[in-house]
């Protein structure tokens, strides 16, 4: 490299590491928390702050790599400038050796106060230039560094406090939800397996006293007994333990194996479909079915009027 091309890599330099600066001119600064008077409320507001604090993480962070890239840069530069600074000084590369004769000591005066050539100050100044900058940068790595450290913590301290807030709020969900079914069952005797079922007699008498024994059983999806049940699997066992078929574990089958009634022809033991033929309870009168309806929910009594989606019904041929 030239002498005379220094000061303009300089102020190439200076121009980029001008450019990062600028992206962390301003301070970061994380949000405040503003306590919220319920859980949902402190999980959206901390949700909102993560996303933000995240943010200016990545920015720090690509700044900081910007930051470090003009660092290495300057320092590369820096490298070759005292070789040429030495060189430009001594063109020769004269060694030093000991002055033993007059004629080398007059020699040696000669060298000493001899101008050094104006291309020596000018590397000389771009080095001092690039030192400071480079000195200036490792301060400005050292921040951004801070910066994403602090980030990096608090990011990760919202996100645990908002898993715990999750956790908390859906484990009082679950208390409260079997607390409510623990109390409708309760305070509702016809969804107790001790009421007793209607005087119905014959098969579908069978059926319904069957599925009065069941009532307060929790509703699995595919279960069938004799613990579990769903819609299907619990009209199945009812009429199969009065020793009746009745198409087996599926609604469809079921509508198909029944004969059609009207509404006002109900009788205790018929089937009653709702929603699409997507469920099914057992009659078992007063406008009243026994089925399991949902996960999260146990065998019960429903009124057919609060169901909606009702389908039709079907008499049980057998």
């Amino acid at each position: 490299m030239a002498p005379s091309s220094v000061p303009g890599l300089l102020r190439a330099a200076l121009t980029v590491v001008g450019v990062s600066v600028l992206a962390v001119s301003a301070p970061m600064t994380a949000a405040q928390a503003d306590p919220g008077t319920d859980t949902q409320g402190k999980i959206d507001q901390n949700t909102r702050e993560v996303t933000q604090i995240s943010g200016e993480y990545d920015k720090v962070r690509a700044t900081l790599a910007s930051t470090r890239l003009v660092a290495d840069t300057v320092a590369a530069k820096l490298a070759p400038l005292a070789d040429k600074v030495a060189a430009t000084a001594n063109p020769l590369g004269i060694a030093a050796r000991p002055t033993t004769s007059l004629f080398d000591q007059v020699g040696a005066a000669a060298v000493a106060t001899r101008p050094a050539p104006d291309s020596v100050g000018d590397l000389t100044s771009a080095r001092g230039e690039l030192d400071a900058e480079k000195a200036r940068l490792d301060g400005l790595i050292a921040e951004q560094t801070k910066q994403e450290t602090t980030l990096a913590a608090k990011k990760t301290a919202l996100e645990a406090a908002n898993a715990e807030l999750v956790r908390a709020r859906d484990e009082a969900k679950a208390t409260a939800d079997r607390a409510s079914r623990s109390a409708e069952r309760s305070t509702s005797p016809s969804n107790t397996s001790n009421t007793p079922p209607p005087n119905v007699s014959g098969k579908a008498g069978v059926a319904v006293q069957f599925a009065y024994a069941q009532l307060g059983k929790a509703y699995v999806y595919g279960a069938a007994g004799p613990d579990t049940y769903d819609c299907s699997g619990l009209t199945m066992r009812a009429w199969g333990a009065a020793g009746v078929g009745i198409g087996g574990h599926q609604t469809n089958a079921q509508w198909a194996a029944t004969t059609r009634i009207g509404r006002g022809d109900l009788q205790p033991g018929d089937l009653v479909f709702f929603y699409g033929l997507g469920h099914v309870g057992i009659y078992v009168g007063n406008n009243q079915v026994i089925h399991a309806p949902q996960p999260g929910e146990s065998v019960k009594i429903s009124n057919v009027d609060s169901m909606g989606g009702y389908d039709g019904a079907g008499r049980v041929r057998g």
